[in-house]
């Protein structure tokens, strides 16, 4: 499994709340702890704090997010999302 491909997976089920800045949030956290874990939730803080910054520079990055961030299970949003970390950062292996 590609870096690329752990972090899609780690940052997808929490891209909702990310991109709307709830994540910081009570009721937000709570929510995401009570379906996924709060270690989980905590992680996906951490690299939302490294990667949105740089994903905001990148157009296409940062639509790649949002298209994703609308439908987390569409494997085809999460395809182009991870290409796109993978082609930003060469992390694909």
């Amino acid at each position: 499994m590609t870096l690329a491909t752990q972090l899609t997976s780690l940052i997808t089920p929490f891209l909702p709340l990310l991109l709307t800045q709830e994540f910081s949030g009570t009721i937000a956290a709570e929510q995401s702890s009570e379906s996924t874990g709060d270690d989980d939730w905590a992680q996906a803080q951490r690299l939302w704090q490294v990667l949105e910054p740089v994903i905001q520079k990148k157009r296409l990055a940062s639509a790649a997010a949002t298209a994703l961030s609308e439908d987390i299970s569409d494997e085809d949003a999460q395809a182009i999302f991870r290409q796109q970390l993978d082609s930003f950062w060469g992390i694909g292996g």
